[in-house]
C-alpha cells in the first residue's frame, strides 16, 4: 500500500523531471546556434562575377568574393557553385582566414560545362555555414561570335556606341570595368577580345595584373589606349611600348582626312583636342592628318597595341556616325583564325585518345602473343603427351592438363600485371603556341591521371593555371557526350596551388583534365625573308635554339604548306631555303598564302611525324591524335572546301620535345610522369618586293 502511494507520488515528479531535462537540453543545443546566428549577422559576403557580368563561351569566369568580419575570428573556406538550372555539381573552394574587424577580396575564377544563370557563394567554418550570397542578376553568356569589349573608364555609358561596332562578328557587347575588376590570374584575360583604357591611371595596375595583361597581349590580345587631356596617366605603364611618342595636347581646327576616310561629316565643328605625337620604331599609322598620327598600331607578338590621339568622349568622335567604323576597321584588320590550332583542343575523342596512350601500358607485339599461344598449345598437347607416354602414364593427363593450364594462366596474369604496371601515372600533353619576339607563350594542356587500383588523389597544378575536368570544358565541342564530373572529384581548390581534390579513379581507369596557362617563351629566335628574284621568289629561314630544350622533327608551316626541316645542328642553328617560280607582282599573292586546305596539320601528318606507320608506335600515335585534337573536325558532309586566307607576316615552326609545361603532381603521393610538348612558334616574315 505504501509502495503504491509512493509510486503515484513519484509519477508526476518523473514527468516534470523529464520535461526539465528536455528543456535544459534544448537550451544547451539552441544557444550555440543562436550565438552562431548572432556571429553570422556580423559577417557580410558579396560576389561579383564575369566582366561586368559578361562571360565568354569556353573561357573562365572571373569571380571576386568580398568578405568582411566584425565578429570573432574565422578560419574557413569560400565555396562557389553554379545556380540552379545549369548546375553540374562542380564546387570551387578557397581557404580564407578573417581576423576580427577585417575584410578580404578573393579572386576565384570558375568554369562550368554549360551556360550558367548565376553563382552562389558560401562561407563555411568547418561544418558551419556562416554566410551566403548570390550574384546580383543573371550572368550574360556570349558566344565566340560576339566581340566583347572591356572598357576601363570612369565615364560609364559613353562607350555604348561600341555595341554597333561588331565588324565581322555577329554581335558586340561592352563590359564597363574598373582597375580592380581586371583579372589576377593570367589565363582569365582571354575572356576579353579588346581592352580599352580611357582616362584612367594605369599605374594602379598591380604587378600581377600587368604580367597577365602582357601575356594576353603578346598572345593575341587587342589593347587600346585613348588620348585626351588625361593621356599621361592613361599611358603611364605603356609609354615604352606605345606605337607613338606623345608630346603634348593641342587644339586643331582641321581633321578633314578623318571625315573623308569614312565619307561621313562631323557633327561638330572644330577646334578639336588632339594629342601631338610622333611614330616610334615598330609603330604603324592607320589614320593620320597630314602625317600627324590619329590612330597608330604596334604589333606585340600576336597581339596589337593601339593609341588613339583623340578623346572618344569629345568632338569630333562624340555622336559621330563614323566612330563605330573606326573600331570595326580594327577588328577587320585583325587576322581571322590565322591558325587552325588557335582555339586549343577542339576534337574531344582525339584528345582523349592522345592522353590515354601510355607507353607503359602498350600491348605486347603480335609476335609475342603468337609465340605464347604456340608455346601453350605445344606444352599442353605434344609435349605433355610425349612425356606421359615415355613414363607410360597417359592416365594422368587428367591431372597434367589442368595443372599446365593453371600454370600458363598464372604466367599470363603475371605478365599482364607487369605490363599494366602498379604505378600511378600522370600523362601530360601540351601545345605551346608562341612567337619568337615575345616573353611568354600560351599553353593548352591535357592531363590524364591513371590508377592501377580504385583510389582517390589530389592532383596539383601551379597557381597561375585554369584547369577543369575534361568533361566540363565548354571550349571542346561534342558537349552532348560530356558527363557529370561531380561524382568524380570533390572540388577545385585554389590556395597557393590549384588542386583537384579527391579525384576518384577506378581500377585501370584514367581521369582527364584540361589546363590553360602562360609559360616563359623558350629561347628560340629566328627570321624569315621572302625576296623577289629574276621572275621567282626566294624564301630564306634561319632559326636558332639557345634553350636547353631538345627540339625534334622540326617542321616549317607556311600558310597551309608544310615542309620537313633538318635537325638543329650542334650550334643550335637550322636553315631552310626554297625557291618559288613565277612570282606574282605582289608576293603576298603567292600560292603558299592561298590554299584550299583548312587542315594543314592533319593533311600533312606523315611529314610532321616523319612516317606513315605512326599507328605502329604508341608514342607517334599519341602525337598523331594530339594533332587531330587541335584542329577542328573535317566536315565531310560539305561539298565546298572553305578557302582560308593565312597570315602573310609570319611562318610557323613546329617541333616536338619531351618537356613538361605544368609539372603537375600528386599531393602526398608519388607518380610516374610522362610529358610531351608540341611547339608551334611563329616567326616574323619579311617580304622584300
Amino acid at each position: 500500500m505504501n509502495q503504491l502511494i509512493f509510486t503515484k507520488w513519484l509519477a508526476p515528479v518523473k514527468s516534470w523531471g523529464i520535461f526539465l531535462l528536455l528543456l535544459l537540453l534544448s537550451i544547451f543545443i539552441l544557444l550555440p546556434h543562436r550565438a552562431a546566428a548572432q556571429e553570422n549577422s556580423r559577417i557580410n559576403i558579396s560576389i561579383e562575377a564575369g566582366f561586368d557580368k559578361y562571360y565568354k563561351e569556353g573561357e573562365a569566369v572571373p569571380v571576386y568574393v568580398t568578405v568582411s568580419n566584425e565578429g570573432t575570428a574565422v578560419d574557413g573556406y569560400i565555396q562557389i557553385t553554379a545556380k540552379a538550372v545549369s548546375n553540374d555539381g562542380l564546387l570551387y573552394r578557397a581557404p580564407v582566414t578573417l581576423a576580427t574587424q577585417s575584410n578580404k577580396r578573393i579572386d576565384i575564377p570558375v568554369q562550368f560545362a554549360r551556360q550558367i544563370n548565376g553563382l552562389r557563394v558560401e562561407l563555411w567554418d568547418g561544418n558551419t555555414l556562416l554566410a551566403a550570397a548570390e550574384t546580383d542578376g543573371t550572368l550574360k553568356f556570349v558566344t565566340r561570335d560576339t566581340f566583347l569589349y572591356g572598357v576601363v573608364t570612369s565615364s560609364i555609358g559613353d562607350f555604348d556606341f561600341l555595341e554597333r561596332a561588331n565588324g565581322r562578328f555577329t554581335n558586340a557587347e561592352v563590359a564597363y570595368l574598373t582597375i580592380a575588376d581586371l583579372p589576377q590570374i593570367a589565363p582569365v584575360w582571354s575572356g576579353l577580345d579588346m581592352l580599352i583604357f580611357d582616362d584612367v591611371d594605369t599605374a594602379a595596375l598591380s604587378t600581377v595584373q600587368q604580367a597577365g595583361l602582357n601575356s594576353w597581349l603578346e598572345n593575341g590580345g587587342q589593347l587600346m589606349i585613348t588620348g585626351g587631356a588625361g593621356w599621361q596617366k592613361t599611358t603611364a605603364v605603356f609609354s615604352d611600348i606605345l606605337p607613338v611618342t606623345v608630346h603634348d595636347t593641342a587644339a586643331v581646327d582641321d581633321l578633314s582626312t578623318l571625315s573623308e576616310r569614312f565619307a561621313l561629316p562631323f557633327r561638330d565643328e572644330g577646334p578639336y583636342l588632339l594629342n601631338k605625337s610622333s611614330l616610334q620604331t615598330g609603330g604603324e599609322l592607320l589614320l593620320h592628318q597630314n602625317g600627324q598620327p590619329l590612330l597608330a598600331r604596334r604589333a606585340i607578338g600576336a597581339g596589337h597595341l593601339y593609341f588613339l590621339s583623340l578623346d572618344p568622349k569629345l568632338a569630333p568622335l562624340l555622336d559621330w556616325d563614323g566612330a563605330p567604323l573606326i573600331w570595326e576597321m580594327l577588328q577587320n584588320d585583325t587576322p581571322e583564325n590565322p591558325h587552325t590550332w588557335e582555339r586549343g583542343f577542339q576534337t574531344l575523342y582525339a584528345a582523349e585518345s592522345a592522353v590515354s596512350l601510355l607507353p607503359s601500358l602498350a600491348l605486347p607485339s603480335t609476335f609475342l602473343l603468337i609465340f605464347f599461344l604456340f608455346l601453350y598449345i605445344s606444352t599442353i598437347g605434344p609435349v605433355n603427351y610425349i612425356v606421359l607416354r615415355r613414363r607410360d602414364d597417359l592416365a594422368r593427363a587428367w591431372i597434367t592438363i589442368p595443372v599446365i593450364s593453371l600454370g600458363f594462366s598464372v604466367i599470363a596474369y603475371f605478365i599482364g600485371f607487369q605490363l599494366k604496371g602498379n604505378d600511378t601515372i600522370i600523362n601530360e600533353l601540351s601545345v605551346l603556341i608562341g612567337h619568337t619576339e615575345t616573353e611568354t607563350a600560351r599553353v593548352e594542356s591535357i592531363i590524364g591521371l591513371y590508377s592501377p587500383r580504385r583510389d582517390t588523389y589530389d592532383l596539383v597544378f601551379p597557381y597561375n593555371t585554369v584547369a577543369v575536368p575534361l568533361d566540363v570544358t565548354a571550349a571542346i565541342p561534342m558537349a552532348s557526350v560530356m558527363t557529370d564530373s561531380s561524382s568524380r572529384i570533390d572540388s577545385i581548390a585554389r590556395d597557393t596551388t590549384l588542386t583537384m581534390e579527391n579525384v576518384r579513379v577506378d581500377i585501370g581507369n584514367m581521369e582527364l583534365f584540361t589546363a590553360k596557362s602562360y609559360q616563359p617563351m623558350p629561347a628560340i629566335s629566328g627570321h624569315a625573308t621572302l625576296t623577289r628574284g629574276d621572275g621567282d621568289a626566294l624564301l630564306n629561314v634561319v632559326l636558332t635554339n639557345e634553350s636547353d630544350i631538345q627540339l625534334e622533327r622540326a617542321t616549317l608551316i607556311i600558310g597551309s604548306r608544310v615542309y620537313e626541316m633538318d635537325d638543329f645542328g650542334d650550334d643550335g642553328r637550322i636553315t631552310f631555303s626554297r625557291t618559288y617560280a613565277s612570282a606574282p607582282v605582289n608576293l603576298h599573292d603567292l600560292s603558299i598564302f592561298q590554299s584550299a586546305s583548312d587542315h594543314p596539320l592533319q593533311d600533312n601528318n606523315e611529314v610532321i611525324l616523319r612516317t606513315a606507320a605512326y599507328y605502329d608506335d604508341i608514342i607517334l600515335r599519341a602525337q598523331y591524335e594530339l594533332i587531330n585534337a587541335i584542329e577542328p573536325e573535317r566536315d565531310y558532309s560539305s561539298t565546298v572546301m572553305p578557302l582560308y586566307q593565312y597570315r602573310t607576316d609570319t611562318i610557323t615552326l613546329l617541333a616536338w620535345a619531351d618537356e613538361s609545361q605544368l609539372n603537375s603532381t600528386l599531393a602526398d603521393e608519388k607518380a610516374t610522369v610522362y610529358h610531351t610538348t608540341l611547339y608551334l612558334i611563329d616567326i616574323p616574315l619579311m617580304i622584300a618586293e
